[in-house]
């Protein structure tokens, strides 16, 4: 059987109508008046889509999508060099070298992040990774390789909620360690004078 598709209208036209009847009256079967049917069918005229203003968003890594009508675009970030990056605590865009909870099923994957070196003299970047096994956000490991700052307010408010959501995530990943500190150091100053108390000697 042939293979071939063929598209037609969904109302016959008039040389399909008298196709259709010239095979009927030689006494042809349904077959051949499906063929000379189909032979008399017009060609589809051409689909001329409408010309969209693209509004592009990104993912952070090498896709732009139109936000009005879905297409999709490869392109080069141009991430900048880390040397570059603000460490004032500004949250921003990296491109991240995972030794650990990699954001993407690759080494080398977008995320968000910052460092806070201008406030605390900590020259550490810190920022989120994801937890293939129970499916959430969690602290990265590895090394920022590139960098570019938030995307601006003109995205999509999707995208927007999506980065909000990953900064909160984020900065709950942040604040546990310093906690954890705090409680550390609480811990050792009470056991340090709990010492300091039993070392002193009991009047009589």
């Amino acid at each position: 059987m042939n293979s071939q598709w063929k598209l037609v209208p969904v109302e016959p036209t008039q040389s399909i109508l008298d196709a259709m009847t010239t095979e009927r009256k030689k006494g042809n079967g349904v077959l051949q008046i499906w063929f000379e049917a189909m032979a008399a069918a017009p060609a589809p005229p051409e689909a001329h889509e409408a010309a969209c203003d693209h509004e592009w968003t990104d993912d952070g890594e090498f896709l732009l999508v139109c936000t009005k009508c879905g297409s999709q675009e490869n392109h080069d970030p141009k991430w900048r060099d880390m040397e570059s990056a603000p460490k004032d605590g500004t949250l921003v865009r990296l491109l991240v070298s995972f030794d650990e909870h990699s954001t993407e099923d690759a080494d080398e994957a977008p995320t968000i992040g910052a460092n806070n070196f201008d406030h605390d003299g900590e020259d550490v970047w810190r920022f989120a990774g994801w937890c293939w096994t129970h499916d959430h956000f969690t602290q990265g490991v590895g090394t920022p390789v590139g960098w570019l700052p938030m995307i601006e307010a003109s995205a999509s408010t999707a995208k927007l909620d999506r980065l909000t959501a990953e900064r909160d995530a984020l900065q709950q990943r942040l604040n546990a360690p310093d906690q954890r500190i705090d409680e550390l150091e609480s811990c050792q100053k009470l056991s340090k004078e709990a010492r300091h108390k039993a070392a002193l000697p009991r009047s009589s």
